[in-house]
């Protein structure tokens, strides 16, 4: 198979895979879903713009922006310190963290049944080729 042969395989096969994706998602993206579970599981589910901003490694005007945005969605919200009011913390609205608590699970269902679906071997294969994909992100 030639190089172009196989791009437009991949690219069929990403383009199919992303398109099934979208159809079964809830209503949270995978990136949303990422960023409030790590909330979620950090100290007293809460965590400060700057720990955020590491996590995602973006800008801490890009990180006030989004929680802006799930601010103004209902997802998050800023609470201040009661030991120190200069800080401020993020933390997941209550009445939305068991929504988010169980679409997390089933996605993870779904994804643990396609590990075993695909093995042991080509699941490690899988995280080495994704590995590959993030660092050649870099020398692009």
């Amino acid at each position: 198979m030639t190089k172009e042969e196989l791009f437009n395989k991949i690219n069929e096969s990403v383009t199919l895979l992303m398109d099934s994706v979208e159809e079964q998602n809830g209503p949270y993206r995978f990136k949303d879903l990422r960023i409030f579970i790590y909330i979620l599981r950090s100290e007293n589910s809460q965590v400060m713009m700057s720990e955020l901003s590491d996590y995602l490694n973006i800008t801490p005007a890009a990180v006030s922006q989004l929680v802006q945005k799930y601010e103004n969605s209902g997802y998050l919200k800023r609470v201040r310190s009661q030991e120190d009011r200069r800080k401020v913390y993020i933390q997941v609205e209550e009445e939305v963290k068991e929504n988010i608590l169980k679409e997390w699970q089933i996605r993870k269902e779904k994804f643990l049944r396609f590990l075993d679906y695909v093995g042991d071997e080509d699941g490690e294969a899988i995280y080495r080729v994704l590995n590959k994909l993030y660092e050649f992100k870099d020398l692009a």
